[in-house]
């Protein structure tokens, strides 16, 4: 489960970081998916410790 987490997380800031260059957005809204993709990738990187 920790891998799929990290895989859509990571798919999300890069998509979210793209999509906020390709359009040349300025708001911070548009960056929301890159904001949720770096707080499931976090929580699938501690998930997948097993120290945790």
């Amino acid at each position: 489960m920790s891998k799929i987490s990290i895989f859509f997380g990571l798919l999300l800031v890069t998509l979210g970081l793209a999509f906020y260059v390709a359009t040349g957005s300025e708001k911070t809204t548009a960056l929301f998916p890159t904001f949720l993709g770096c707080f499931i990738m976090l929580l699938g990187v501690i998930s997948a410790d097993p120290e945790v």
